[in-house]
């Protein structure tokens, strides 16, 4: 899908240096952008859709909706940052407390979270059964990647549900 969006902008320079839309080539891509445009419309709000109507092109319409979620202020970014390092185990699963974490990384483009940084989020979050994990990746002299220490978690969370059993 943003190989669509990438390429409108190419496309768009070529249109207007090629007048000619006949050729095969640009029908095809329109047609999938066309496709791209319409599951971009489906995922947002109703309330949304004007900005779409508006664009002419693919690349249009993501643009301006860049420029309503990309909206770079301090209190933003503080805003996520914060969630991300408050963010607690507790009873959650595993899986759902790495899944919230990734979520909230990858869910803003105005802040970049590195690997390394999710993996210190993760590790000050985590229920106190599992301390041992905590420990002994913190001593570790190269941290695991964010996806070798939810595979850990995974194996601690299984060894601890079978010893409870």
């Amino acid at each position: 899908m943003f190989g669509y969006i990438r390429e409108a902008k190419k496309i768009k320079g070529a249109q207007e240096n090629q007048p000619n839309r006949t050729t095969l080539e640009y029908a095809t891509w329109e047609q999938a952008a066309s496709r791209v445009m319409y599951c971009l419309a489906t995922c947002v709000h109703d309330h949304m859709l004007g900005y779409f109507r508006e664009a002419k092109m693919l690349n249009e319409a993501w643009e301006n909706l860049r420029q309503i979620f990309v909206a770079n202020t301090t209190v933003g970014k503080l805003q996520l940052r914060q969630e991300l390092n408050n963010i607690q185990q507790r009873d959650m699963s595993i899986t759902s407390y790495t899944l919230k974490i990734k979520e909230l990384s990858l869910g803003s483009i105005s802040v970049n979270v590195e690997d390394d940084e999710m993996v210190q989020i993760c590790l000050g979050g985590l229920a106190p059964r599992f301390n041992v994990v905590r420990i002994v990746t913190l001593a570790r002299e190269n941290p695991p990647s964010f996806f070798d220490l939810q595979s850990m978690l995974l194996v601690e969370a299984l060894m601890w549900w079978l010893y409870q059993n």
